[in-house]
């Protein structure tokens, strides 16, 4: 929800705020980072964790794991995000 209003108002201050908070989350699965950062344009976010997951080798297998804990597909994710893919 406040991802939302700063993103509809522009309010960068928020937007930098909420990023910083989500690059910290251990919690959150990257994947679900990856489209905060697509959806809401969280430039470093996105950033950082394509890295992480590039350079660990494991992008294609946290992705998979992703799909199969939400009952989604590939097709799903091409659908409904395709600025992710």
């Amino acid at each position: 929800m406040l991802l939302n209003i700063a993103s509809m108002y522009k309010i960068g201050s928020v937007l930098r705020k909420v990023e910083s908070c989500l690059i910290e989350m251990k919690n959150i699965d990257p994947i679900r980072k990856l489209e905060f950062a697509a959806i809401y344009q969280l430039a470093q976010l996105g950033d950082l964790v394509t890295r992480k997951l590039l350079s660990s080798g494991t992008a294609v297998h946290v992705l998979h794991q992703y799909l199969r804990r939400n009952n989604e597909t590939l097709r799903d994710m091409s659908e409904k995000r395709p600025q992710l893919l």
